[in-house]
C-alpha cells in the first residue's frame, strides 16, 4: 500500500495485476502518507488491541480508561485513569512523543503533540549539555524517568528553548511529519516535485 501511495501504480512493484488495486488507489487518494503509515502501524502485530480501540489504553474495572506506556526490557509506566478513551489515548501519545520524538507511533497525528516534541528535543539537549544525566533514559525503573514520562520538563524545572520549539514546529509541518513517519517505517519518499 505504501509503495502504491508513494510511487503510483505504474512505478510500484506489485504482486497482482494492476486492476486488482483500482479500489485501493481510490481510497489511498483521500489520505496522507502519514495517515497511511500510522494505520499500517496500528494494524501491525505490535499494536495492542485490548478492550480499547486506542494504543496504550485499556478499560479499567472502575469504568474509566487506564493509560500506560510499555518500556522495552522493563515494565509499564502507569499514566493514569481517564473518563474517556480519547483522553487516555492522548496521555499515552504525549508520553510516547516525549520518549521517542518523531519515531512515536501515536493514536492521533503527531502535529497535535508539538509541545511534547519540543520537550523531547529539549531533554536531548539537556542530556548533551550535561544538565541531565544520560542514565535517566537507561534505568527505566527510576522515579525520575517516570516523572519525565508523565510530567515532561516541568518535573525537572527545565524550560523549553526557542531552538527546541522551532525544531518541533518544523517537524510537525505536514510534509516533515509524513517524511519522518515514512522513514521510520522504511518507506521511500519521492523527492520534492516528483510525480506520485
Amino acid at each position: 500500500m505504501a509503495a502504491l501511495k508513494c510511487k503510483g501504480l505504474e512505478a510500484a512493484a506489485t504482486n497482482f495485476p494492476a486492476e486488482r488495486y483500482a479500489d485501493l488507489l481510490e481510497s489511498l487518494g483521500g489520505i496522507t502518507l502519514e495517515e497511511l503509515i500510522m494505520a499500517v502501524r496500528r494494524q501491525s502485530q505490535g499494536f495492542s488491541r485490548g478492550s480499547s480501540n486506542y494504543r496504550g489504553v485499556t478499560a479499567h474495572p472502575s469504568g474509566r480508561w487506564e493509560s500506560r506506556i510499555g518500556i522495552p526490557g522493563s515494565r509499564h509506566v502507569y499514566l493514569g485513569l481517564f473518563g474517556d478513551e480519547q483522553s487516555a489515548a492522548r496521555a499515552y501519545d504525549g508520553a510516547l512523543v516525549r520518549l521517542k520524538g518523531t519515531a512515536a507511533a501515536t493514536n492521533y497525528s503527531l502535529a497535535e503533540y508539538q509541545q511534547q516534541l519540543a520537550e523531547h528535543h529539549q531533554m536531548k539537549m539537556a542530556v548533551d549539555e550535561g544538565l541531565v544525566h544520560r542514565d535517566l533514559f537507561r534505568r527505566h525503573a527510576a522515579a525520575d524517568f517516570e516523572q519525565w514520562i508523565k510530567q515532561g520538563l516541568a518535573a525537572f524545572g527545565i524550560t523549553i528553548s526557542d531552538a527546541a520549539r522551532e525544531l518541533a514546529k518544523a517537524e510537525t509541518d505536514t510534509g516533515a511529519v509524513a517524511a519522518a513517519a515514512a522513514a521510520a517505517a522504511g518507506v521511500p519518499v519521492p523527492a520534492a516535485g516528483s510525480a506520485q
